[in-house]
């Protein structure tokens, strides 16, 4: 009887310990989540911002034509140089999060004294880069930005502000028909050694089109570019070292054309 009571109960165990691992195998591995989205009233504010290195990571949802792309910026959570930004695998990032695609805006540095992002949205770990959720886009707005001609305006929709201090240099060009592009973002992408060091110098490196200028100025008062004073509506344009800038002269965004 002790004999049959033992043989039983090393066949339930074996019987148990082969149903785990068939559950082990058929239990699927989820996917890392995102939750993207404005969170109302977070505010995220970096100052000092001036030269300050950081990157964007951009998962792609949905399904056409119905797709969404949302901006995850290290702004504030992590500091993203070049030698960060470049580790990213955006297919195995992809496959990370389960969605169709994921865009990678490498390193870039900011031009302004303060970065604030309103209702900024969740912090996601991707792959070792934490980023804040900063904005959504249509993959239609990011080929308009990313595909746009040098020296040709986009508009983009954003809830930030950038703001310059009163006796700091701001790096503006001037169009013939009065509007005022004030650089808010720097890049490597063309010119490595380009830094906040020797922005002075850049115009000998602009190709400007025909009547536009470029000039250095020292601000006699605040410059706040605010877009949710002008129905949360941004208008941008690259120059011919990938620099960007945003305009002035449009609407009521900025607080004065400088």
């Amino acid at each position: 009887m002790k004999s049959t009571r033992k043989h039983a109960s090393k066949k339930h165990i074996a019987m148990f310990a082969c149903l785990a691992m068939t559950l082990a195998a058929s239990t699927p591995v989820f996917a890392a989540q995102i939750h993207p989205g404005p969170i109302e009233g977070n505010v995220v504010v970096l100052d000092d911002a001036r030269g300050a290195p950081w990157c964007e990571v951009g998962p792609v949802v949905g399904t056409p034509p119905d797709m969404t792309v949302h901006i995850y910026n290290s702004t504030s959570v992590d500091v993203c140089t070049v030698d960060r930004s470049d580790t990213l695998d955006p297919l195995a990032l992809a496959a990370e999060f389960n969605v169709p695609k994921i865009i990678i805006n490498p390193e870039r540095f900011w031009a302004m004294d303060r970065v604030t992002l309103y209702n900024a949205g969740e912090v996601v770990d991707f792959d070792g880069v934490k980023a804040v959720w900063a904005a959504s886009m249509t993959p239609e707005m990011v080929r308009n930005i990313l595909g746009a001609k040098r020296y040709t305006a986009a508009e983009i929709k954003r809830d930030t502000e950038w703001f310059y201090r009163k006796g700091k240099k701001v790096y503006l060009l001037r169009a013939p028909e009065g509007k005022v592009w004030v650089l808010q973002v720097y890049s490597h992408e063309v010119d490595k050694n380009l830094s906040m060091q020797n922005m002075d110098q850049i115009g000998e490196a602009l190709v400007l089109p025909e009547g536009w200028t470029f000039e250095v100025k020292v601000l006699e008062k605040d410059l706040s570019i605010e877009p949710r004073r002008a129905d949360g509506v941004a208008y941008i344009l690259r120059d011919n070292l990938a620099n960007t800038y945003e305009g002035c002269g449009y609407d009521d965004a900025c607080n004065y054309v400088p």
